[in-house]
């Protein structure tokens, strides 16, 4: 379902539930009824407003900076637990040599900046 049929779907039960729960009487029998209904409503509420939240706003651009892109260049070739990862990172980039160190910032200059180097 796209976000849009979602966001109509979820306006129309929305107002379904608004109109059910304004037409049944506060009476000890619909009690349980209408605790129900309040409950949808309130669930279908936060759901549309989570869509349209959604909807509006912008993507952003995020880039990573030169440390989170070598993370994810070691993440790539990385056999371990997630525990041992940051160290294994630490060591990682302990051990590169200056010229690992410059292709891996040409690349990040490629692929984040557009620079060609």
């Amino acid at each position: 379902m796209k976000k849009e049929e979602a966001i109509e779907y979820y306006s129309k039960r929305v107002k379904l539930y608004k109109d059910i729960f304004s037409h049944t009487i506060d009476t000890e029998k619909d009690k349980l009824y209408r605790s129900e209904v309040k409950y949808k409503l309130e669930m279908s509420e936060i759901a549309l407003q989570a869509l349209i939240s959604e909807v509006e706003k912008p993507k952003l651009d995020i880039k990573p900076d030169f440390e989170g892109f070598l993370m994810d260049k070691h993440g790539e070739d990385y056999i371990g637990t997630d525990d041992m990862m940051p160290d294994a990172f630490n060591n990682w980039v302990q051990d590169l040599e200056v010229d690992d160190f410059i292709n891996y910032g040409n690349e990040y200059v490629k692929k984040f900046i557009g620079g060609k180097r």
